[in-house]
């Protein structure tokens, strides 16, 4: 349980680890994949990304500076990059992405669970509500 722990401390590296989210940007990158990656998958994977690399640093500043809106950049962030993720992983086991990750193979098999991870923790503490009184 999370009664004395500053959300502070839980929030702001996992923001942080989400603003490096601009790896996703490999798989539009030749030579970081192979030749033929599926663009349907690469485009929204990397943009998606992107997106949620953005909207975490956004949501960081909010939270480092106390800004009243940091609820909601907090939620912003958390659904649109969970539901990056979740289309990611759809898209990825359509078009069969894995024999062309190539160099960003890593992105997957590492980064991936431990976004989701991240993600869930978010929503825990937005969803018992500790976020919006302690960060």
């Amino acid at each position: 349980r999370l009664y004395t722990t500053n959300l502070k401390i839980i929030i702001i590296p996992i923001l942080l680890l989400h603003g490096t989210r601009h790896f996703g940007m490999m798989f539009l990158e030749p030579g970081a994949t192979e030749p033929g990656m599926p663009l349907p998958f690469a485009y929204p994977a990397a943009y998606g990304d992107f997106a949620a690399s953005i909207l975490a640093l956004i949501s960081l500043f909010f939270v480092l500076k106390n800004l009243k809106g940091k609820h909601i950049m907090l939620w912003i962030f958390n659904v649109e990059g969970s539901l990056d993720l979740l289309v990611a992983i759809i898209l990825a086991t359509y078009y069969d992405v894995s024999p062309y990750m190539g160099a960003a193979y890593w992105i997957p098999v590492l980064w991936v669970p431990a976004l989701i991870v991240t993600h869930y923790i978010m929503f825990k503490l937005l969803v018992i509500g500790k976020v919006s009184s302690a960060a």
